[in-house]
C-alpha cells in the first residue's frame, strides 16, 4: 500500500475520533473530545519529529551521491546547491500537505457545526454529521485512486496555490453554513446540501494529497511504490501538523 495512503488512514482516524467519542458517549462534550484528538494526534507528531532529527545525520538515509543533509551543508558547492534546491521544493509539497490534509479534518471535525446549522429538526442534527462522515470515506478512497495513476508529476509551486485554494474555498463553504448564515432546511434538504460538500472538499483535498506524493517522490528521483524514507517522513509530519490544525479550527467555532 503506497505510504500516501497510510498517513491518510491515520488522519482520518485521528480527525473522526472526536465524532466517535461523542456517539458512543465517552466524553461530555466537543470541547473534551477535541482535546483528546489532539492529543493523539501528538502522539504521531512526537515520534515523526524524532525521526526526522534522526535522519540529518543517518548514513543507512543519506544520498550515495550527496552524503548526509549535515555532510551538503558542511561542504558546500554543489551538494549544498542540490540540497536547497530540494529544500525548496520539499517546503512547498510540505506546506500542500498541511493546508489539504488541514481543510479536510477541519471539515470532519466541523460536520456536526454545519448539521446545526443546516437542520431544523433535532434529530437530523444527529443524523447528518454520520451521513456526512461516511460519504467523507467513500470520497478519500475514490480521490486516492482517482489520482494514483497519475501520469506526470505536477509543479510544486502550484500545488501550493491549488491547496491554498482549496483551503479558503472550504472555509467559505463551511463557515456560513456553522454561523447559520444559511436558512434552516429540513432533513432532506439538509442532507442534499451537507453530503456534496463532505464529498466535495473530500475527494478534492485527497487528490490533492495523492498528486502531492507523486511530486514530492518524483522531485528526488523515487516514486510513491518505492519511496525516498526522508521525503516520506517529512511529509508525514506536515499531514499530522495539518490534522491538528484542522481539529483546532473546528474546535474553535
Amino acid at each position: 500500500m503506497p505510504f500516501g495512503i497510510v498517513a491518510s488512514i491515520d488522519a482520518v482516524s485521528i480527525a473522526i475520533l472526536a465524532e466517535t467519542l461523542m456517539s458512543k458517549g465517552g466524553v461530555a462534550d466537543l470541547h473534551e473530545a477535541s482535546f483528546y484528538t489532539i492529543v493523539t494526534a501528538e502522539i504521531f507528531v512526537c515520534i515523526a519529529i524524532v525521526g526526522v532529527v534522526f535522519a540529518w545525520r543517518s548514513d543507512a538515509l543519506s544520498n550515495p551521491e550527496h552524503g548526509t543533509i549535515a555532510d551538503a551543508l558542511e561542504t558546500g558547492g554543489y551538494r549544498e546547491e542540490y540540497f536547497w534546491e530540494r529544500m525548496h521544493v520539499l517546503f512547498c509539497n510540505s506546506c500542500v500537505a498541511l493546508l489539504a490534509c488541514c481543510a479536510w479534518v477541519f471539515l470532519l471535525c466541523a460536520s456536526p457545526f454545519i448539521a446545526e446549522g443546516l437542520c431544523q429538526e433535532a434529530g437530523c442534527a444527529e443524523i447528518l454529521p454520520q451521513r456526512m462522515i461516511s460519504i467523507a470515506n467513500i470520497a478519500a478512497t475514490l480521490g486516492r485512486f482517482l489520482a494514483l495513476k497519475v501520469s506526470h508529476a505536477p509543479g510544486a509551486p502550484m500545488l501550493v496555490l491549488e491547496s491554498l485554494s482549496l483551503l479558503a474555498l472550504g472555509l467559505l463553504i463551511v463557515l456560513p453554513c456553522v454561523w447559520h448564515w444559511v436558512p434552516e432546511m429540513p432533513f432532506s434538504e439538509a442532507l442534499v446540501t451537507g453530503l456534496p460538500i463532505a464529498g466535495g472538499i473530500t475527494l478534492w483535498s485527497n487528490s490533492l494529497l495523492m498528486r502531492n506524493d507523486h511530486s514530492s517522490q518524483a522531485a528526488c528521483g523515487h516514486s510513491i511504490y518505492a519511496p525516498c524514507p526522508v521525503t516520506t517522513e517529512i511529509t508525514w509530519l506536515s499531514l499530522q501538523v495539518g490534522s491538528i490544525s484542522g481539529t483546532l479550527l473546528a474546535a474553535a467555532l
